[in-house]
């Protein structure tokens, strides 16, 4: 369940779909998923997908409280 292999099912390349703004998409969810697991992109790349993506939603809405916090 390794979070690349996750990811390069579900976008599917159609004639219409530029490949690569799909690797550049893939490439900054392992990246911020380095980030936020504090650890190297190989490392990243073994995350669990459901992890990655939890993780990802709860930075978010850090990120929105600081901004409602502001205002």
């Amino acid at each position: 369940n390794q979070l690349e292999e996750q990811l390069l099912p579900l976008q599917g390349v159609t004639h219409e779909e530029n490949p690569i703004r799909i690797a550049k998409n893939i490439l900054g969810v392992v990246q911020i998923t380095a980030e936020l697991f504090h650890c190297s992109f190989e490392e990243a790349k073994k995350v669990n997908y459901t992890d990655a993506v939890l993780a990802i939603s709860k930075r978010h809405e850090e990120i929105e409280r600081q901004k409602s916090k502001i205002k």
